[in-house]
C-alpha cells in the first residue's frame, strides 16, 4: 500500500467509526441516538456539534437504593418516592465505558476537525485557481 492508498484507507474508517461514537455519545448525553447516527453518518462532521450539547438525562435511568428504606429509586431523584427520605443531590457519574467512549471521540473529533478544515482550504484553493489546476490535469492526461 502506498501513501496515498493508506491515507484513503484512514479516511474511510474514520467515517465507518464515527457513527458508533455518535451513537454512545448521543445516547450518554440523553439525545436520539437513532437520529444523531444518521446525521453523522450522512454528514460526518456533525459529531463536533453533539460533543458541545450539554447532558440532558443526568443520570434518570441508572436506579440506586434508598438510603432509608433500602427500596430502588431513580439516581437523579431528590427524595424516595417510597418513604419521602429526602436524597442528596447526586453528581453524574461516568462509568469506565464513558470514559473511553469520551477518549475515542475526542480523538475522532480532533481528526474530524482537521479533515473539516483541509478541505475547505482545499475546496478554496481549487476554485481560487481552478484555472491553473485544469491546465495541469490537462497536461498529463
Amino acid at each position: 500500500m502506498n501513501n496515498s492508498q493508506t491515507l484513503i484507507f484512514c479516511f474511510v474508517i474514520l467515517y465507518l467509526i464515527t457513527p458508533i461514537f455518535a451513537f454512545f455519545a448521543s445516547r450518554r448525553k440523553g439525545r436520539n441516538y437513532y437520529l444523531w447516527t444518521l446525521l453523522t453518518l450522512i454528514i460526518n462532521p456533525v459529531i463536533l456539534i453533539l460533543e458541545c450539547l450539554p447532558n440532558i438525562n443526568f443520570n434518570q435511568v441508572c436506579i440506586v437504593p434508598c438510603r432509608a428504606c433500602k427500596q430502588d429509586i431513580s439516581y437523579a431523584a431528590s427524595a424516595c418516592p417510597h418513604c419521602g427520605q429526602p436524597q442528596r443531590n447526586r453528581a453524574y457519574e461516568l462509568t469506565s465505558f464513558d470514559r473511553f467512549s469520551i477518549l475515542c471521540e475526542t480523538v475522532i473529533c480532533f481528526f474530524q476537525s482537521i479533515i473539516f478544515i483541509c478541505s475547505i482550504f482545499i475546496y478554496f484553493y481549487l476554485y481560487l485557481f481552478y484555472s491553473l489546476f485544469t491546465k495541469i490535469i490537462g497536461h498529463f492526461f
